[in-house]
This record gives C-alpha cells, sequence and structure tokens, in this order.
C-alpha cells in the first residue's frame, strides 16, 4: 500500500533519518503551500504513526493529512 502523506516543509533529516527505504519521494509544492511526502507502508494507521511523530507537527507548527493511494502507471508502479 501506499500512502500520501502531505506535511509541508518536511525537514530533511526526518524524512531520511525516520523513513529511510519507506521513502519514495518528497518535497514541498512550488507555490509554497505545503509539500507532499510519499511513503510505502503496510497501513494507514503506520502512515498516521509516521506523520503525527514529525518534530514540525508534534511542535504545532504543521499539520498533516493522510491518504491513500496506488499508483497506476509511472515510476511508483511495481515491476510484475
Amino acid at each position: 500500500m501506499h500512502i500520501i502523506s502531505c506535511i509541508p516543509n518536511q525537514l530533511r533529516h526526518y524524512l531520511v533519518d525516520t523513513l529511510k527505504d519507506r521513502l519514495l519521494s518528497a518535497g514541498p509544492f512550488m507555490d509554497h503551500t505545503g509539500g507532499l511526502v510519499i511513503v510505502e507502508v503496510e497501513s494507514v494507521q503506520e502512515a498516521e504513526e509516521i506523520a503525527k511523530n514529525d518534530p514540525e507537527v508534534l511542535e504545532e507548527k504543521f499539520e498533516y493529512v493522510v491518504h491513500p493511494w496506488e499508483p497506476l502507471e509511472g515510476l511508483f508502479t511495481k515491476s510484475k
């Protein structure tokens, strides 16, 4: 299962150190309205844990939204 977690201005070290191999992609929106983090997890609950333990979320600087996502084509589809 793939999950999209929208967390504005995510700290790079948190992404690399905490998410490691689960991180597929991350970055800010070019219009500076937030950001996007795509992680590979087993459940929505796992994605919620990742997002709610973000240092910026814990300090109430940012909010997050978690959405299940199923890629159909492109870079994020698994090889058969």
